[in-house]
């Protein structure tokens, strides 16, 4: 995990579900993604830096081992992104479930009002005092 989620997911222990939320996603993917274009500037730094080169063979454009490890952060921070977006995710599928629980006691609720009432109702047409 990277240290970003890490501090942030430490700041996240003591709540009760399992997924970010909305404010703790936003802090997250603001600094991944401050970190993201960070990376992306000096990467094309380091392009604009070395002459264009390519590859005889392939036709591929070479990169420097610098350009390389900076690419390879970048593609690291975008995985961190991805998997800042998944925990959202299940955020809101753990507020969904207990929404469809809260929901399911609702109806069940309201039917047995529903039969009470139908039951009174049957009272009044057929004349029985209670």
């Amino acid at each position: 995990m990277s240290n970003a989620l890490q501090e942030l997911t430490e700041e996240k222990k003591d709540s009760e579900k399992v997924g970010f939320d909305k404010e703790f996603t936003l802090r997250a993917l603001e600094r991944l993604v401050d970190k993201r274009e960070d990376l992306q500037k000096q990467y094309d730094d380091l392009a604009a830096a070395k002459p264009t080169e390519t590859d005889r063979f392939y036709g591929a454009k070479l990169e420097t081992f610098e350009m390389s490890r900076v690419r390879q952060s970048i593609e690291s921070i975008e995985r961190k992104i991805t998997e800042a977006r998944e925990w959202y995710e299940l955020h809101e599928l753990e507020g969904l479930h207990e929404e469809s629980r809260m929901l399911k006691r609702l109806t069940i609720a309201l039917v047995v009002l529903t039969a009470i009432l139908a039951i009174f109702t049957a009272f009044l047409v057929f004349g029985i005092r209670i």
